[in-house]
């Protein structure tokens, strides 16, 4: 006698009735999304037109952004001296192994398991 609602729901419920509730849990969940996205347009549109019509956003907005982790990408910093080095070593290393591997012949091996 002790059931929870949802264990009473499961058993006595029809199915159809069950899949109306979720069809409804699913619409409303939907249209919660749909009335959230139609506030941040309505709210872009909104500030677009200011923009438009005169308002200094940076100085109406004087907020200085927070350093979160990982929600700007940072970018790289330019390529300096020691990198341009670094791949010139790069690659007359690479030239050098390809040159040394041209002049030893190719030898392999096939090696077949064999499970008995």
């Amino acid at each position: 006698m002790n059931q929870s609602l949802k264990e009473r729901l499961k058993e006595n419920l029809p199915f159809s009735a069950k899949f109306l509730l979720k069809r409804l849990l699913v619409a409303s969940v939907g249209a919660i999304v749909r009335l959230a996205a139609s506030a941040v347009r309505f709210k872009n549109r909104l500030l677009d037109a200011a923009v438009k019509h005169g308002l200094d956003l940076e100085r109406a907005w004087n907020v200085t952004p927070r350093d979160r982790a990982g929600a700007q990408q940072s970018q790289p910093p330019p390529f300096g001296a020691s990198d341009f080095l670094f791949l010139t070593n790069m690659i007359a290393g690479a030239s050098a192994k390809s040159a040394a591997s041209v002049e030893r012949p190719v030898r392999a091996s096939i090696i077949i398991p064999v499970f008995n």
